[in-house]
Order: structure tokens, then sequence, then C-alpha cells
């Protein structure tokens, strides 16, 4: 009976963890993401500025650059600007699909998206120069998050595990 007990306990201190650990990951994936979406931004204003092309497709260049979960989000938000009826709605349930991004840094990336192609290349440097800011303002907040807490949520999520375990036996 105590070795179930030992063992039920061991498994709940290693869950609690991995619970702790998956919870401070969302801040680094946060960062990165961000880190991804400056990139992105940098990459169309090169794109439309020497290339001049357009948008779906500045967006689908820049895309093949990259390698994280972001690319497959920017493919079908390509997908979504090159149909007659791209609504914001539509790009808002793609970019939804990044979970580890607060509400603000979807509305940032998609106001930024979505104003893109609706005036000049002076223009459209100016947006994609206030998104950036905007990103980089954001970036910040998620390195000082992730700072601040993804070490809480390992050091809680072990803790817990502890706790429950020390109860139970």
């Amino acid at each position: 009976m105590l070795s179930l007990r030992l063992v039920i306990s061991i498994l709940l201190v290693i869950a609690c963890s991995m619970i702790g650990i998956i919870k401070s990951r969302s801040f680094e994936n946060r960062e990165h993401i961000l880190r991804e979406s400056i990139f992105l931004f940098k990459g169309i204003e090169n794109e439309i500025k020497f290339s001049l092309t357009t948008i779906p497709n500045a967006i689908e260049v820049v895309r093949q650059r990259m390698n994280t979960y972001l690319k497959d989000v920017l493919g079908s938000i390509s997908l979504i600007l090159l149909e007659a009826n791209a609504t914001d709605e539509k790009i808002l349930n793609e970019l939804d699909k990044l979970t580890s991004l607060t509400t603000y840094d979807k509305q940032i990336i998609l106001t930024g998206i979505t104003s893109l192609g609706t005036s000049d290349i002076a223009g459209e440097e100016g947006i994609i120069n206030i998104t950036i800011s905007s990103l980089e303002n954001e970036l910040n907040d998620a390195i000082e998050s992730k700072k601040k807490n993804s070490k809480m949520y390992k050091t809680v999520g072990l803790a817990t595990g502890l706790i429950i375990a020390i109860i139970l036996v």
C-alpha cells in the first residue's frame, strides 16, 4: 500500500512539474513569435521597397525564410489575403492559433497586415515602422514577463506536486 502511494506521489510531482514547465514555455514562445513578427514586417518592408511585390506575395517570400509555427499561420493568412472576400475575422482566426500571444499582440499584427496595401510605398513604410515599434514594445514586455514568471511557474508546479505528494503519504 505504501509503495502504491509512493508511485502515485512521484507521478503527481512529475505531472505538476510538467504543467509548470509547459506554462513557462508559453512565455518563451511569446517572445520568440514576437521576434519572428518583427522579422516578418522588416522583410515585408524590404520586399515592398526593393522588389515592388504585392502584400500577399511579400508575406509569402518572407514566410519561406522562417522555420517556426508562425510560418504555417502566415501561409494561411497569405492565402486569405489573396481571396476576394478577405476579412479581419478570418485573419484573426488564423492568429488565434498562436496561443502564446496576447490579444493585444494579435491585434497589432492584424492591424499591421490589414493596413498594408492601403497607401503608397512611403505610407506603407510608415505603417510598418509603427507596427514594428509596437511589436518591439510588446517584445520588451514579453522579455520582462518571461524573466519574472517563467521560473515562478516551474517552481510553483514542482512545489504543488510536492505538497500533494506529502499530503498523500
